[in-house]
């Protein structure tokens, strides 16, 4: 995630100070002769990278030369600009740096307009490139669960390629977290799709019950047998080797305490099949 950067604590200090000042007859006339109009002309012929993107700096650069003459007249300077800043002063709708900076809890109010607008600009690229991604999941995810309704898909072929769909799963279950605990699950563009994403997910899971239940109910005790064998040793990391069970009674207990493993980790499609075994299992071999 991208962060925003807050303008250090002294270039804070002179924008608040230059913004009291504008409002004060005469001490206006003397911060925006010295600090507004010279300033900005000796800005002009900066080469320095790490001037330019000084807050302090690039406020004054940002500051209308307007603004800076009008308050050299004192009084009806002040005014005119008061009474400016008052009609320019509307509430705006936020945008993707805006809602950045929210969640980040970060004051933009010091923040110089060209600095602004350049972050607005990554702001907007972020949250685009976030965006994207959550389509092309949200179609890819579609298209799976449409390919896989399809008639001419053997459950054979479905049960090898599932693997694969509980792999993007748990790249779901990351990428929610991760979007949780940075808040930009909270953003007006992502919170719709993420839900999208989640609710596609789990029409999938309730479609992979139905159907791994109907394929098991064609399977003979034996060959039942085998399957859960099989799925509950799945479950294991690859270099921890479970023992075999053959006992009917004992595999039951070993599904059953697995799935009780497998339900805290908040990952539903990895526990279908033995939910769907331990339910045959009572209906059938016990």
């Amino acid at each position: 995630m991208s962060s925003v950067t807050p303008p250090s604590g002294l270039s804070t200090l002179f924008i608040a100070c230059d913004n009291i000042c504008d409002y004060i007859p005469v001490i206006s006339t003397i911060t925006n002769l010295f600090f507004g109009i010279l300033e900005k002309m000796v800005l002009v012929y900066v080469q320095s990278t790490s001037l330019k993107e000084n807050h302090y700096f690039s406020y004054i650069k940002d500051k209308s030369i307007f603004r800076c003459i009008t308050l050299l007249v004192p009084f009806l300077g002040n005014i005119l600009v008061g009474i400016l800043d008052l009609i320019n002063k509307k509430p705006k709708e936020e945008n993707d740096f805006d809602f950045l900076a929210r969640i980040q809890g970060i004051d933009l109010s010091a923040m110089p307009k060209s600095i602004y607008e350049n972050n607005l600009v990554k702001a907007q690229e972020m949250i685009n490139a976030l965006t994207e991604s959550l389509d092309s999941q949200i179609e890819n995810l579609k298209g799976a669960l449409n390919d896989f309704k399809s008639a001419s898909v053997q459950p054979q072929i479905i049960n090898e390629e599932w693997n694969e769909i509980k792999t993007s799963f748990s790249d779901i279950k990351k990428q929610k977290v991760a979007l949780e605990n940075s808040k930009l699950s909270q953003h007006p563009k992502i919170f719709p799709k993420l839900q999208k994403l989640l609710d596609l997910q789990k029409s999938f899971i309730a479609w992979r019950h139905s159907n791994y239940k109907k394929y098991i109910d064609t399977l003979t005790n034996e060959e039942t047998l085998k399957e859960a064998q099989r799925y509950y040793i799945s479950t294991f990391n690859p270099l921890f080797k479970p023992l075999e069970i053959e006992s009917p009674k004992e595999l039951m207990a070993a599904v059953l305490n697995r799935i009780e493993d497998l339900a805290k980790s908040d990952e539903e499609h990895l526990i279908i099949e033995l939910e769907e075994l331990h339910l045959k299992f009572n209906s059938s071999l016990v």
